[in-house]
Order: C-alpha cells, then sequence, then structure tokens
C-alpha cells in the first residue's frame, strides 16, 4: 500500500544487493516479499532517506522500536512521516531523542541472579529470546548439588519468573561449563559437561519450554566416550529450535566435534569431526546458528598459522553439508605473531557473521579483543578490527563473547581493565555496516573486587543482556549478575 523502493532497499541492505548482483535472486522485492518481512526488515524508506541515514549514522527499525508514537504517525493519512528518519530529521533531534543508540537507554538495573549465595557460582551463560524473556546458566553450588549446573528465567522486564533451578539430573561428580541457546518463543537447551550415564566426562544436554519447565532428561551428546569430551557451546535456529552442539573431544589428539539435532532432541545424522587440520591440538570451539539453521563453528588450533595459537573457522549447511563456495575451513585472523585465542562468533539472519577473539600480538602483557566480519557467502568483510579502546600500559583484556541481532548489528563484551574499572565487565556496540557506535562502556555497577567471565546474547531487534561473575558481591565466594539493554 505504501510503495516500494527497490533502489532504497537495496541501498539499506547491502547483503541483498550483493544478492542480486549474483543473481540469486530477481529483485529486491522479491526478498522482502519471500524474506525481508520475516526478518523484520523495513521497506518504506524512499532513496533519498535511505541514503541520508547511512551517511548520518541513523538506524531506521531501532528508532520505530524506541519510538511507538512515531510509528503510528508513519503514513498516517492524516498527513504523518514517510520514515522514521524524517521524523528524526524535522522534530526527533529537537525533542532529544535517540537515534542509533536509542535502546541503550532503556537499561535495567545490575541484578544478582543466583539466590543460593553459599560457596561460588561461575561460568555463566545467557539466552535472549524474541520476546525479550532470557535464560541464565551458570555452574556452581545449590541445593540439589554442590557441583552442578542451575539456571533461572527472566521475563521481558527483568522480573524472574522461576528460582535457581538444577539442570543436570545425575548429581554424582561435578557437573560445570554449560553453555544456553534459545529459539524465537523462548523454549532452550542448555549443554554441559560432566559424569552422568554413558560417560564419567561427557557432554551432556537438556531440553526445556519457556517457562523452564523440562521436556527431556539430560541425555548424552557425544558418541565417542573414551577420554575426554569438554568445552560445549550450542546455539540453536529462532524460527524452527534446531539446534547444533560442538564441543572438543581428546579423540584422536585434541579435535573439535559437533552433533546436529531436531527441536525434540533427536539426533540429526552422527556426531562429525569439524577441523580439517588435526595436528597440535584445536580447542574452544564457538557456534552460531542462523534462522534458517545454517551454521558456523569457530575455534583456536595450535600452531597451524605459523606461530601459536590461530583462530579458525567451518561453515555449514542446515543439512551439516559444507557450502560448494567458500566451503573449506578458514584462518580468521590476519595477525599471526603470538598467540590468537578464545574465538566467539554470532550471526544474523541471512548469514552475514562476525567473530572475536583475544589477541597477544603485541606480547604476553598487551592482550587486546580483535574481532573480523564476514558475509553470507564467507567472504570477510574489510579487515580485522581492534575493539577495546583502553590501551593504557600492560593489560590484560578476558575473553571476549558477541551477539549479532537479524540485521547484523552486534555487541562484544569481555572482562578486562579500563577507564572505569580496572578488572570490570566492558562492551561496545557496532551497525551492521561494523561502524563503533560509540566508546566502550562500563557494564557492571558495582567495582569493587573483581568481574570477569562476561557472555552476552542479543535478541532479533537488539535488545540484549549481560551476565558476568563478581567476586564476594554476594557475600561468598563468587555470584553471577547481569544487566539486560533493552527497549521492551
Amino acid at each position: 500500500d505504501y510503495g516500494f523502493d527497490e533502489k532504497a532497499y537495496r541501498l539499506a541492505y547491502p547483503d541483498v544487493d550483493s544478492s542480486i548482483k549474483s543473481g540469486s535472486i530477481p529483485s529486491a522485492l522479491f526478498h522482502y516479499i519471500n524474506y525481508g518481512i520475516a526478518e523484520n526488515r523495513l521497506e518504506t524508506l524512499v532513496y533519498q532517506d535511505a541514503k541520508l541515514a547511512i551517511i548520518n549514522d541513523f538506524d531506521e527499525q531501532r528508532y520505530r522500536t524506541a519510538y511507538p508514537d512515531v510509528v503510528a504517525k508513519i503514513h498516517n493519512p492524516s498527513g504523518g512521516f514517510a520514515s522514521g528518519f524524517q521524523h528524526f530529521s524535522l522534530y526527533g533531534k529537537h525533542e532529544g531523542r535517540l537515534k542509533s543508540q536509542a535502546y541503550l537507554d532503556t537499561k535495567y538495573p545490575e541484578i544478582r541472579v543466583n539466590t543460593y549465595t553459599t560457596g561460588s557460582q561461575t561460568n555463566p551463560k545467557i539466552a535472549v529470546s524474541s520476546n525479550g524473556n532470557y535464560i541464565v546458566s551458570w555452574n556452581g553450588s545449590g541445593s540439589g548439588d554442590v557441583t552442578g549446573v542451575y539456571a533461572r528465567v527472566y521475563n521481558s522486564q527483568n522480573q524472574p519468573t522461576t528460582g535457581d533451578f538444577l539442570v543436570n539430573n545425575i548429581v554424582s561428580g561435578p557437573q560445570q561449563v554449560s553453555s544456553i541457546a534459545t529459539d524465537s518463543s523462548g523454549n532452550f537447551v542448555i549443554t554441559w559437561t560432566g559424569e552422568g550415564a554413558g560417560d564419567s566426562s561427557g557432554i551432556y544436554a537438556r531440553l526445556y519450554n519457556s517457562s523452564g519447565v523440562a521436556q527431556t532428561s539430560q541425555f548424552l551428546v557425544n558418541t565417542y566416550t573414551t577420554a575426554a569430551q569438554n568445552a560445549p557451546t550450542v546455539s540453536m535456529s529462532s524460527s524452527t529450535g534446531n539446534f547444533v552442539i560442538s564441543w572438543r573431544s581428546d579423540q584422536d589428539g585434541a579435535n573439535i566435534y559437533a552433533q546436529r539435532y531436531n527441536s525434540s532432541g533427536t539426533p540429526q545424522g552422527s556426531e562429525f569431526l569439524v577441523n580439517t587440520y588435526t595436528l597440535n591440538g584445536q580447542i574452544n570451539p564457538s557456534v552460531a546458528m542462523s534462522a534458517n539453521g545454517d551454521f558456523v563453528i569457530s575455534w583456536q588450533s595450535s600452531n597451524q598459522d605459523g606461530d601459536g595459537y590461530g583462530i579458525y573457522a567451518q561453515r555449514y549447511n542446515s543439512d551439516g553439508t559444507k557450502p560448494s563456495t567458500n566451503g573449506s575451513e578458514f584462518k580468521v585472523n590476519s595477525t599471526t605473531s603470538d598467540a590468537q585465542t578464545f574465538a566467539s562468533v554470532a550471526i544474523n539472519s541471512t548469514g552475514d557473521f562476525v567473530i572475536t577473539w583475544n589477541s597477544n600480538s603485541q606480547g604476553f602483557n598487551f592482550n587486546e579483543i580483535y574481532g573480523q566480519r564476514y558475509d553470507s557467502s564467507g567472504q570477510p568483510v574489510n579487515s580485522e578490527f581492534k575493539i577495546n579502546d583502553y590501551v593504557s600500559g600492560a593489560q590484560i583484556q578476558g575473553l571476549s563473547a558477541v551477539s549479532m541481532d537479524s540485521i547484523g548489528n552486534f555487541v562484544v563484551t569481555w572482562s578486562g581493565q579500563g577507564g572505569a574499572d580496572t578488572t570490570g565487565i566492558y562492551a561496545k556496540k557496532y551497525n551492521n555496516q561494523g561502524v563503533s557506535q560509540g566508546s566502550e562502556f562500563l557494564v557492571n555497577t558495582y567495582t569493587t573486587d573483581n568481574q570477569s567471565a562476561s557472555a552476552i546474547s542479543m535478541d532479533s531487534l537488539g535488545n540484549f543482556a549481560i551476565t558476568w561473575v563478581s567476586l564476594l558481591q554476594d557475600g561468598s565466594g563468587n555470584g553471577v549478575y547481569a544487566k539486560k539493554y533493552g527497549v521492551q
């Protein structure tokens, strides 16, 4: 009813423009009707507004999400606006409204996640669904298992809807290092390393509905049960609920394996070896799955890039096959001096992805956070880039984590030194062109002692939540904390 501007849509979405140029789709209108509507893409910016919006670093989608009153006025027959950008240009900026950072203006207070505070709670992970609800998992002491995996569910208003609940059925032996993923409805899966039926050091998982009610008992993921399996990571399709789990296995040395599942937890095929290069050791995988089920696994490999650890990755189609184009294992880091470690990967609804990692390229005491963007065909977009702003003196920036919304905007978090806290949790925002949206910012409010081990998850609209560990804040050992940023 409002008309469709082919030229503006291609300008606003470079991935669509690339697909048209390659011949995979006939037009922007074809993409919008068949894919764009489901991906919450916008159709109504006229070409001149779209061009000016990019120049002025304006995010049309976030502006509309942040200001529903503007949406009501767009294309109002009584005389509304053609776009959010037009409203912002004429009125919004004079009213003190924000453009691309609007969602950061609505942030919730820092909260303690664990209710059981005896001993330590560590290694938190987080997953945010499309309705703004989120789930946090962690391992540690609790009422039911002194070395178990626990979780808690929160609604979109940052209020808990469950207490701490024990995830693992079997409580003999330690259960640790969990990972969590959710679909758009809030159904989720948690995976971890531990002792259970079938393996004394295996990868286990369990499915839950959006209310936090278990849909399965814990089940063994790995088929090979000799030697140790550890460091699991999981990602789930937001639209189908299918998921993939990857882990480090000590079979034939140290290698990266993975297993695909449908939404009910039924294995799809067998576990499979991810890395092609099998010498020296491959560890610490990270996985990200797009809405259609395509996925990327990244990891660190010893001495493959010629000096210490390097970051590598492998792309897969939704059926577990490798793509016919750019389907081989590839090196991520351009800088190969010293060690590049602890990869984290995030993907958008169309398959564009970003990988972040820690780099020791400046020497042992100068550990910084780097990233590299890729398009949906696996081609690198521009060069690797440094993420942390604070670079004063000898420093250690902790493990990074990254998450991405449906159109490719992303946020990176890490623990380390900064201007506001010498041992705090920091984050930095980027738009879908890889342009930083301001400087790094401090996440934690409580700055006494150490905050570390941050994790992040972002929904399709760009709302995100960060969780971390804080020393002695809950009165006993480490506790798990979180903060949500969003418009809901």
